[in-house]
């Protein structure tokens, strides 16, 4: 189902995730190199957060398929949001350069 409450809270928490790399991204004063090491970093965290809240939370409030399906969609959407970050903070640098 697609808009089944998992998929809500889900969304919900790509939203926190996105906003806490953009607000790393915009505050930091180090070299792109370096940004990208932390972004490194800081991503599989919030991956496994992520999937501790699927495990524990979704798992318990729904079912196996709920969970499984949280997980899955996990997996597949954090490499995006790296690149979408590297981008993202590219893109500002950029604008910085420019303006």
């Amino acid at each position: 189902m697609l808009l089944h409450v998992s998929n809500l809270i889900h969304f919900g928490y790509l939203l926190v995730v996105w906003s806490v790399i953009v607000i790393y991204v915009n505050r930091t004063a180090a070299n792109r190199f370096r940004t990208t090491l932390r972004l490194l970093q800081i991503i599989p965290f919030l991956f496994a957060l992520d999937l501790i809240v699927g495990i524990t939370v979704i798992d318990t409030l729904y079912d196996n398929h709920a969970s499984a399906s949280w997980m899955s969609k996990s997996v597949m959407i954090y490499p995006a949001v790296f690149v979408a970050a590297i981008w993202f903070m590219l893109r500002a640098r950029r604008q910085q350069k420019s303006g």
